[in-house]
């Protein structure tokens, strides 16, 4: 009875054992880290790796660059006269404080450039006659009355434009000789030979400079595609921002003495100038 008693004790050990054997051995296959914790540590950092750099491989390698946009402007100061006058004087009547007899008065007018940058100059004169006052196209066709041939009012109206050295550089006539006289020249006899640029003197060295004949009532363009005085370009002062740069601009003219009616306030010539005035590179 004894030995029957053990048979079955061993053989219900032996199942026990039998049945927790695959159970272990499945557990182990699952959950090797109950093993191997240092193994499973290194699998698992490796196993990290691998998903790093599969995510490396797989983003897009891009960058973003703002570019930040200006303007560059310039300081732009320029000066110019509003308003100038012009003096028609037939009688050769003593004027202003120097006692000038001149028969056709005028000074020089400036455009001063004190930018930080060149300036390139260009515009249109365009003149107007009132009264019984008439324009003509040469200083001779304004001088030809005499006391027994009276005439009409004819005025001749010319614009010389240059730099010059400083805003009191006045421009005037070249010299007697230069322009070919002798004896003692008047007014008159200077403005008829005077016919053209280069018969006036005191433009800074080198300086582009224009003779503008007035000879009617339409504008005359100066630094512009119809200006041939200039080969067609505006004229450009440098940068005046240290020392300042300056364009002169002075009228000159004649007018009859001897005409067939009186001259009263009404007969005067004028003229407007438009200016346009841009910063550009002096190369």
């Amino acid at each position: 009875m004894k030995i029957k008693k053990l048979a079955s004790l061993l053989i219900a050990c032996a199942m026990v054992v039998g049945m927790a054997m695959p159970a272990f051995a499945f557990d182990f296959e699952d959950n090797p880290q109950q093993n191997n914790p240092q193994q499973n540590d290194q699998q698992q950092n490796d196993q990290q790796q691998n998903n790093n750099q599969q995510q490396n491989n797989n983003a897009s390698p891009t960058r973003s660059l703002n570019f930040a946009g200006t303007t560059q402007v310039p300081t732009v100061n320029v000066s110019v006269s509003t308003s100038a006058a012009i003096v028609l004087n037939p009688y050769g009547l003593k004027y202003g404080t120097d006692d000038v007899t001149d028969p056709f008065i005028s000074d020089t007018v400036y455009v001063t450039n004190q930018s930080d940058c060149a300036v390139a100059i260009s515009g249109s004169f365009t003149p107007s006659v009132s009264g019984d006052a008439k324009l003509v196209d040469s200083a001779a066709k304004a001088d030809t009355g005499l006391n027994n041939k009276l005439v009409d009012k004819n005025i001749y109206v010319q614009v010389l434009v240059g730099e010059v050295a400083s805003n009191d550089t006045k421009i005037e006539f070249e010299s007697d000789s230069t322009l070919g006289l002798t004896g003692t020249p008047t007014y008159r006899d200077r403005i008829k030979k005077a016919t053209a640029k280069t018969s006036f003197k005191n433009f800074k060295s080198g300086a582009k400079t224009g003779l503008y004949a007035l000879k009617t009532a339409s504008a005359v363009n100066f630094g512009d595609t119809n200006d041939s005085n200039t080969t067609k370009l505006p004229y450009v002062l440098g940068a005046g921002d240290e020392t300042a740069t300056v364009l002169g601009i002075r009228m000159f003219g004649l007018c009859e003495k001897w005409v067939s009616s009186p001259w009263t306030a009404n007969d005067k010539v004028s003229v407007a100038m438009a200016l346009s005035i841009l910063p550009t590179n002096p190369d």
